[in-house]
C-alpha cells in the first residue's frame, strides 16, 4: 500500500489517498495545499519512515484521483477526512496541513479533538478574514471563489492550459525556488511539478472549490480545542508571516515557529524530521531512533 494510489468510498463517492513512511506507525492524516494532490505526501516518505510516522495524504473531492462532489466548507471537507479515518480504521491520529491544506487540519481538531494526537500546520493559510494570500494570481481567484465557485473556474482552466505549455520553465523555476531555500534533494522540484498536475487530474472543479472554500471554514480558530504547533517561513511570499501570527494568537493552544531565512515551499522539506517527530507519540519516536 505504501506509495500506490488507492481510494475510498466516503458519502457514497471515491475518495482518493496514499501512503508513505512506516506502514507500522502512528497515523498521521496529511493535507495537500492548492492545487495539489496526494502526491506531495511522498515528500515525507524518508521522515516518516525514520521517526515512526504513518503518512496518509488524502484528497479532497475532485483533486487527483479522487471524484468530484460540491462540498462547501473546510469543516464539511474535514467531516470527510474523519470518516476516512474510520474506514481506515484510525481510532487515534494526528493531522498535517500544509499551505491551503492548514484549514483542513484545524477542521480535524474542531470535530473530533478527541481523537486528535496534535495539529500540525505548515506554511499554512491564515483565517476566513484573514488568509493573507499575498501572490496577485491567488487573492484573484479567492476573491471571485468567495462569491462563487464558477467564478473561480474559467481562470484556473486557463492557467492549467497555460502550464502544459512550459512545463520546463516551471520546472526550472522550481529547482531555482527550492535550491535558495536550502533544499537540494533529487526530484523534489519535479515531485512538486507532479503534485501540481496531479491537482487537475479530474478537472478544474476540484480546485475551483478549494479556492472557495478558502472564505468558507464553517468554524472559527477559537473553537480548534486541541494542541495545534505552526511552522512558518519568515520570508513566506504566498502566505504572509502577519496571517501566520494572527492565526496563532487566535488559537487556543498554539505552538508557533518561524523559521528563518525560510519561504513557502521550504519549510516542509528541510524540517519534515522535526514536524513529524512533534505529531508521533514520543514513544514511537524513540523506538525508530534506538
Amino acid at each position: 500500500m505504501i506509495g500506490e494510489n488507492a481510494t475510498l468510498r466516503i458519502a457514497g463517492h471515491r475518495l482518493g489517498y496514499a501512503e508513505f513512511g512506516d506502514p507500522e506507525g502512528a497515523p498521521v492524516l496529511f493535507f495537500h495545499g492548492i492545487p495539489g494532490s496526494r502526491v506531495l505526501g511522498r515528500t515525507l516518505h524518508d521522515q516518516g519512515c525514520a521517526c515512526g510516522a504513518r503518512i496518509v495524504a488524502l484528497e479532497r473531492p475532485g483533486c487527483g484521483c479522487s471524484e468530484y462532489w460540491p462540498v462547501r466548507t473546510v469543516l464539511g471537507c474535514g467531516r470527510l477526512a474523519c470518516s476516512a479515518a474510520d474506514a481506515l480504521g484510525l481510532e487515534r491520529f494526528s493531522v498535517l496541513g500544509i499551505s491551503g491544506g492548514g484549514p483542513y487540519a484545524l477542521a480535524c481538531g474542531r470535530l473530533s479533538p478527541e481523537r486528535i494526537g496534535a495539529v500540525g500546520i505548515v506554511s499554512g493559510l491564515g483565517s476566513p478574514q484573514a488568509p493573507g494570500v499575498l501572490n496577485r494570481s491567488s487573492r484573484v481567484l479567492v476573491a471571485a471563489g468567495r462569491i462563487s465557485p464558477r467564478l473561480a473556474a474559467p481562470p484556473i482552466a486557463l492557467a492549467r492550459r497555460r502550464l502544459d505549455r512550459r512545463l520546463e520553465v516551471v520546472l526550472a523555476e522550481l529547482e531555482t525556488l527550492l535550491a535558495a531555500e536550502g533544499v537540494n534533494r533529487p526530484g523534489a522540484a519535479r515531485l512538486l511539478l507532479t503534485d501540481l498536475l496531479e491537482g487537475f487530474a479530474s478537472g478544474c472543479r476540484g480546485v475551483a472549490d478549494d479556492c472557495a472554500r478558502v472564505s468558507h471554514w464553517g468554524f472559527e480558530p477559537e473553537e480548534v480545542q486541541v494542541r495545534v504547533h505552526l511552522w512558518h517561513g519568515c520570508d513566506d511570499r504566498n502566505v504572509s508571516v502577519a496571517a501566520a501570527e494572527s492565526l496563532a494568537q487566535r488559537l487556543p493552544d498554539c505552538d508557533a515557529h518561524f523559521v528563518h531565512a525560510a519561504r513557502h515551499f521550504g519549510v516542509l522539506p528541510r524540517h519534515g524530521e522535526e514536524i513529524l517527530s512533534t505529531l508521533v507519540p514520543p514513544s514511537r519516536v524513540t523506538r525508530h531512533r534506538q
